[in-house]
C-alpha cells in the first residue's frame, strides 16, 4: 500500500518502491548488518523470495515493477497450496 514502510537490503530492483509511494529502508548485508535499533526485518523471507522470482526475468522495468511485487506476494501467500489447481478454480468462476 502506497504509504506502507519496506525494509530491504540493497539490491538495485527494489529502487521502484520509492516511485511507487512507498517509504524504503535499506540493510547493508554486505556490511553484516540485519538489525537496526530494535527494527528487524520481518519481511525479509518474502523479499528472498520476490528477489529469487524476479531475478529469473533478467530486467524488471520501472513502470512494472510493482505487478511483478504483487504477482510474487500472491505466489508466497499460496506457496504450500496447488497452485494450478486455484488458478482454474479463478478461471471457472472469472473466464478470460
Amino acid at each position: 500500500m502506497n504509504g506502507s514502510v519496506v525494509y530491504t537490503d540493497g539490491w538495485k530492483a527494489y529502487d521502484g518502491l520509492l516511485t511507487n509511494g512507498y517509504q524504503h529502508h535499506r540493510f547493508h548485508h554486505l556490511e553484516n548488518e540485519f538489525v537496526r535499533g530494535i527494527m528487524l526485518t520481518a519481511s525479509n523471507l518474502f523479499w528472498r523470495y520476490a528477489k529469487f522470482h524476479m531475478a529469473k526475468l533478467r530486467v524488471v522495468r520501472k513502470g512494472k515493477f510493482l505487478m511483478h511485487v504483487n504477482e510474487s506476494e500472491w505466489r508466497f501467500n499460496h506457496r504450500s497450496d496447488n497452485i494450478y489447481s486455484i488458478l482454474l478454480t479463478q478461471m471457472r468462476y472469472f473466464p478470460l
